[in-house]
């Protein structure tokens, strides 16, 4: 269920990407525009994160063995 909120966002940003600009903005940055509704999205989303929580689970677990390396790494240091 929509919050009004998510609502307002989701409108705007598919009204946003209905701009020929924007789309050929996104494109330059190699970012493929794709509809969804925020439930899709929401999906996606927390897909995306246990699949790449694993993928660094795993090299953390093949790089233990290693008392020269220290790797710490959130989810939300992949964002930035």
């Amino acid at each position: 269920m929509q919050t009004p909120v998510v609502a307002k966002l989701h409108n705007a940003t598919a009204q946003a990407l209905t701009d020929a600009k924007v789309r050929e903005a996104f494109s330059r940055l190699c970012v493929e525009v794709v509809g969804s509704t925020p439930e899709e999205f929401a999906a996606f989303i927390k897909d995306d994160h246990a699949r790449w929580a694993k993928v660094i689970k795993d090299a953390m677990s093949a790089a233990s063995g290693a008392s020269h390396l220290h790797c710490q790494v959130s989810f939300s240091d992949l964002l930035t």
